[in-house]
């Protein structure tokens, strides 16, 4: 049976669309972790078994589903998706009386005592077979995530000058390093039987000229990696920042902060490894046959123990390849939630000490901790596994041709002199095996690392239009047959809502909690895109509008208060750096905050803080109030005005902005 290729989940919540994937790519059509998520809608609250039934009949299988206390009785052959209790979903591959083996999306393959995996089961069983309907494909190497970086890499302007250049310095190191065992030959056969001491001026300067020389190439590719590393990191980091956020809210509410300030930082390490590491081994890799030839022309025979050397260090790296690749993606995924969750306690660590579960915090941070760590020794173990190998052969490696080439000069078969170079050729050629073991290893963290940035990069950016507002002009607002929902398994967030609001004029609207009230402000926004219905401004539907011009048309004073680290003028002309002292001055009276500020000892110049929490709630809430006047916006959107002002229309600051414009 054909192996069930693994798929790991990017995000928390897409469990089910690794499984779909790899189930998919098991019959044929060769199917990512992003396709599956966009067939099924994956989103912030995951998705459910008759949505993974649903796109499976789609994608071209037949799906039966089955209900049980207990994974059914009997031989399994799989692969199947099985549904358990901790609202996760995992592909069984296999399972009979004593064993289930499994391949979990976030964890890798597994096999479990089939009473544990009992314990787990939560009942249902998705059995999938391939029809006539499933269309067979395959993915073009040139389309797999690590080509397609090596591909961008390589087109970064300027980038193909400076890896030709070290490619070229290095190749001169490594003629250089050849020239060595030559000349050792020389010596050894030449100058001493011959007692030419008249020779000995001209090859000290010789030697003196080599090292010169090394040390100059040495510099010189240093220069080019390090220009190389630099204008990667500006071109590439750049470019990732930029998609991103330009990407639609929907990707952020399904994806931590920490998981994404991992994949960004990732850039880098990344391209440090493609840099240096990669690019050695290209140099190396090209070089082997040059030193092939040498040892050919030396000795011949010398291949004898030079191809099993080889052939052993092969073998090493192939045997732990598969095992070092899950543990790398094992540990990525551990780091990832760790980090993801320690972001969000040290955001939240005023209401955690106000309700005292500080403690509680730092305990779950703990074991999310201890998950990371133990991931990170288990691969460690497999480094240090493999690293022993491959020292092992590689200090085998110079004492069997020291071996091999003694017994060739005591036969007569290879002067001293030939016998060293030969030895020292054959150790050059060993020693870029080593390099490639070792670039192996990184490139297992180095490739998990790369299909995260690709989840980034393939997602599409938010669509916009061309149709501009007129600027500084209220706006004219229609909503006919709006409905939202966030995948079309999940039940509807708003329905049918209309309305006509004049420009200038004033629509309140009033709900219960997670009734759709910020939804219904984001959709008007275009933060989100309507499942039904329209929204109109001016006459013009989201989907013709500049969404950016539309956002700084606006005034948005949403839930989440967000302040910046800086100060209080600095918050206040974010949307309008242009803006005048006394612009700012008038914006801050109409929120009622001017009075605030004033009584502060440094005024305008008060630092909020990170995330303001310099500041009271209510301040924050005039800052952002004020931030969204300044730009004297066309219509406001408001999803969180405070009580008192919805209690008392005329109170304190109300009259001041109600006219403003």
């Amino acid at each position: 049976m054909t192996r069930v290729p693994l798929r790991f989940q990017l995000t928390r919540t897409e469990c089910g669309a690794a499984c779909l994937a790899m189930v998919l790519s098991r019959y044929g059509r060769d199917t990512s972790v992003p396709e599956c998520r966009a067939l099924l809608g994956t989103g912030r609250d995951g998705v459910s078994v008759s949505a993974i039934a649903a796109a499976a009949e789609k994608a071209g299988l037949a799906v039966g589903i089955e209900r049980s206390d207990r994974l059914p009785a009997g031989p399994l052959t799989g692969p199947a998706i099985a549904y358990l209790a901790r609202h996760h979903f995992v592909v069984v591959v296999r399972a009979d009386d004593r064993t289930v083996s499994l391949v979990d999306p976030g964890v890798g393959r597994q096999r479990l005592p089939r009473a544990d995996f009992d314990d787990q089961y939560g009942g249902v069983l998705l059995r999938l077979s391939p029809t006539d309907r499933l269309q067979r494909r395959r993915t073009r190497w040139r389309d797999a995530p690590m080509v397609r970086y090596l591909r961008q890499f390589a087109s970064v302007p300027g980038g193909r000058r400076l890896i030709a250049l070290t490619v070229l310095f290095a190749a001169g190191l490594q003629a250089l390093g050849l020239g060595i065992p030559l000349l050792t030959k020389l010596v050894v056969d030449t100058l001493v039987p011959a007692h030419r001491t008249d020779l000995l001026p001209a090859v000290g300067l010789g030697i003196v000229a080599v090292g010169v020389a090394y040390g100059g190439l040495t510099l010189a590719r240093g220069l080019a990696l390090l220009g190389l590393r630099a204008l990667g990191d500006r071109e590439l980091t750049h470019g990732f920042v930029k998609h991103l956020f330009r990407l639609p809210i929907g990707f952020f509410l399904d994806r931590g902060r920490g998981d994404l300030l991992m994949r960004l930082s990732s850039v880098s390490t990344t391209r440090e490894t493609l840099s240096q590491q990669l690019l050695t081994m290209i140099v190396d890799g090209f070089l082997l046959i040059g030193y092939l030839v040498a040892v050919v022309l030396l000795s011949p025979l010398y291949l004898l123990p030079l191809v099993p050397l080889a052939v052993a260090q092969a073998l090493v790296l192939a045997a732990t390849y598969r095992r070092l690749r899950v543990l790398a993606q094992r540990e990525l995924t551990a780091r990832s939630e760790e980090q993801s969750y320690l972001v969000e306690t040290l955001e939240a660590v005023i209401p955690l000490k106000a309700n005292g579960v500080e403690e509680r915090a730092v305990a779950h941070w703990r074991r999310l901790f201890d998950r990371y760590q133990r991931a990170m020794v288990r691969r460690g173990r497999g480094t240090a596994v493999l690293g022993a190998a491959q020292r092992a052969v590689g200090t085998l490696g110079p004492l069997a041709l020291l071996w091999f080439g003694a017994g060739m000069v005591l036969s007569g078969r290879l002067s001293l002199g030939a016998m060293l170079a030969a030895n020292a050729v054959a150790l050059s050629i060993l020693s870029p095996l080593e390099t490639f073991a070792g670039v192996g290893q990184l490139y297992h963290a180095v490739r998990a690392q790369v299909e995260r940035l690709f989840d980034v990069l393939d997602t599409p950016a938010e669509q916009s239009g061309t149709v501009r507002l007129p600027a500084g002009e209220p706006t004219r607002i229609t909503v006919r047959g709006l409905g939202f929902r966030y995948h079309d398994s999940q039940p509807p967030i708003l329905t049918d809502v209309g309305f006509d609001l004049p420009a200038g004029g004033k629509l309140g609207v009033v709900g219960r909690t997670g009734s759709g009230k910020s939804t219904l402000g984001l959709l008007l926004l275009g933060l989100l895109r309507p499942t039904d219905g329209e929204v109109r401004h001016d006459g013009v539907t989201v989907a013709e509008l500049d969404v950016p011009d539309l956002r700084s048309h606006c005034g948005a004073v949403l839930q989440e208060l967000t302040l910046f680290n800086g100060s209080i003028r600095d918050n206040l002309v974010l949307s309008r750096p242009d803006a005048t002292d006394a612009e700012v001055i008038d914006a801050a009276r109409a929120a009622g905050l001017h009075d605030d500020v004033l009584a502060l000892p440094m005024g305008y110049d008060t630092l909020v803080g990170e995330g303001g929490t310099a500041l009271s709630a209510g301040q924050r809430q005039r800052i952002a109030l004020a931030r969204a006047l300044v730009h004297r916006p066309g219509c406001w959107c408001w999803t969180r005005p405070p009580a008192t002002w919805i209690r008392r229309p005329n109170a304190r600051s109300t009259p001041r902005w109600r006219g403003w414009r």
